[in-house]
């Protein structure tokens, strides 16, 4: 049995491509909701739909005759992949990452050396905050709803707008924190640059903050928005994590399975 850890697009294309040549395969994601997104599409294949800890993920290894872990989650879930690389060692696992190619290659390729300067590097959510108080206007937080709250205690409030899954569970945890209404943006993408683009305008957004989480998902567009309303874009880079075994071509990957 293969295991996929997912709660990424591409996740739920490996799960779906094996399924189709009836690998017998385990997906995990971290939310009902991605859970339900899986089940529209797979059927006959057992979906793990809550956070695992590193405790939890041993006892699906004793539990499930798992041969090999295709570890396809999110880029900034390095406590995840380093609880599975673990794991697998333990275990002696075959262990195989899928890592989406950076954003720092879109950068390279396609942004002009002059538009650069509107793009900030940090390493964390501390340095993030940091760069904000030395700017002033409206941000706009792309992220999720995780971190949302040292933005809140690091910034004046009224400047941080966040854009989130329109889930019950998060705008819950915004009215929790205290970020009001109109400064939420529900809504799930991904969105085209000229979406990111009007949103940027309509809201006066004067900075965006967003993670390096790969040429997928609508982060390029977002970009490509930001740069073309002049917005001040501030990335936070990946975590370090060494993977034994790591993939970003996904033909590559599936012949190797």
């Amino acid at each position: 049995m293969i295991w996929i850890a997912a709660g990424t697009e591409e996740g739920r294309r490996i799960a779906k491509a094996l399924a189709e040549k009836d690998q017998e395969i385990m997906v995990s994601v971290t939310t009902e909701y991605g859970g339900s997104l899986l089940r529209r599409e797979l059927e006959n294949v057992r979906i793990i739909d809550r956070a695992l800890d590193y405790q939890s993920m041993g006892k699906i290894i004793k539990e499930f005759p798992i041969t090999k872990i295709v570890d396809a989650t999110h880029p900034y879930a390095d406590l995840v992949s380093k609880n599975l690389i673990a794991l697998a060692e333990k275990n002696v696992i075959s262990y195989i990452r899928y890592e989406r190619p950076s954003l720092k290659e879109l950068i390279q390729k396609e942004i002009p050396e002059h538009e650069k300067d509107h793009i900030l590097w940090v390493k964390n959510t501390g340095d993030a905050v940091e760069a904000l108080n030395k700017s002033r206007g409206k941000v706009l937080l792309t992220m999720g709803s995780k971190t949302l709250g040292d933005y809140l205690k690091g910034l004046d409030s009224s400047r941080i707008y966040a854009r989130l899954l329109p889930v019950a569970k998060v705008m819950e945890k915004c009215r929790a924190l205290g970020l009001p209404p109109g400064q939420i943006l529900g809504m799930q993408g991904p969105f085209s640059t000229e979406f990111n683009r009007a949103t940027l305008k309509e809201f006066n957004i004067e900075s965006l903050v967003t993670k390096d989480s790969g040429l997928t998902g609508g982060v390029r567009e977002k970009i490509l928005g930001a740069l073309e309303t002049k917005v001040q874009i501030i990335i936070i880079e990946r975590p370090g994590v060494v993977y034994p075994r790591v993939f970003s071509d996904m033909e590559a990957l599936m012949k190797e399975l």
